[in-house]
């Protein structure tokens, strides 16, 4: 995990998908927070993605 912390790619791929997941549940959204997990996909494994997004999700 520290490996992402240093990977500017990570940020790119994770701020976004954060953000997008976050309007979704506020309702401004609707469905686009299914591409949350995708997006962080690209640049780590998607069961990782999945872990870092689920706290967020609930």
């Amino acid at each position: 995990m520290s490996g992402l912390l240093s990977d500017p790619w990570f940020y790119a791929a994770a701020i976004p998908a954060v953000i997008l997941v976050g309007l979704s549940k506020g309702g401004f959204g609707g469905a686009v927070g299914f591409v949350g997990v995708p997006l962080m996909a690209l640049t780590i494994p998607p069961v990782q993605a999945a872990a870092i997004l689920l706290p967020i999700l609930c």
